[in-house]
């Protein structure tokens, strides 16, 4: 004999059931390959807009200041603007001398800017403020192109190509 733990199930017509909210939210679709897919909950890609921008910040390390607070500082000074967050930061490795260990080039911030032109604005005033070195190069994509702002050691190169870059993001 079967025994039946809980309660027996009942039987629900499709109208009553929570997750027909639409009588083919539930029905597979049919294909061309005679194979069935479930109907997509994604937004369509030409629908979708971007309301952040993703910035980078590679600061050289050869003559950084010694402050293990720089992420701290500059995501302060983003989100009291109103105008990004710090994501998150690293070191990337540079090419090794024969022999040696791969020397420490630079240091990464990731900045998610939800106003990509004031959040370089602060961020170009408060890197000159910081005593930045040459060489800093704050990196972006504006109309699917790879941008940077560079700064040679008195004042910053606004809207640069990116060196050596042949990516263009396209829809």
């Amino acid at each position: 004999m079967m025994t039946t733990i809980g309660k027996p199930r009942t039987q629900r017509s499709a109208k009553t059931h929570p997750r027909d909210v639409t009588p083919t939210a539930s029905r597979p679709l049919p294909s061309k390959t005679g194979m069935r897919r479930m109907p997509s909950c994604r937004p369509q890609a030409q629908n979708l807009t971007m309301s952040t921008a993703f910035i980078y910040l590679k600061l050289p390390t050869h003559q950084l200041p010694a402050d293990h607070r720089l992420e701290d500082r500059i995501d302060q000074a983003l989100r009291e603007a109103g105008v990004g967050t710090v994501l998150g930061w690293g070191s990337s490795l540079g090419d090794a001398p024969p022999g040696q260990m791969r020397p420490l080039a630079f240091l990464r911030i990731d900045i998610e800017a939800d106003d990509l032109n004031g959040a370089r604005q602060l961020l170009r005033a408060f890197l000159l403020d910081a005593g930045m070195p040459t060489g800093t190069e704050l990196h972006f994509t504006r109309d699917h192109h790879p941008l940077q702002d560079l700064f040679d050691g008195a004042d910053w190169r606004l809207d640069q190509p990116v060196a050596g870059s042949r990516r263009n993001f396209h829809r």
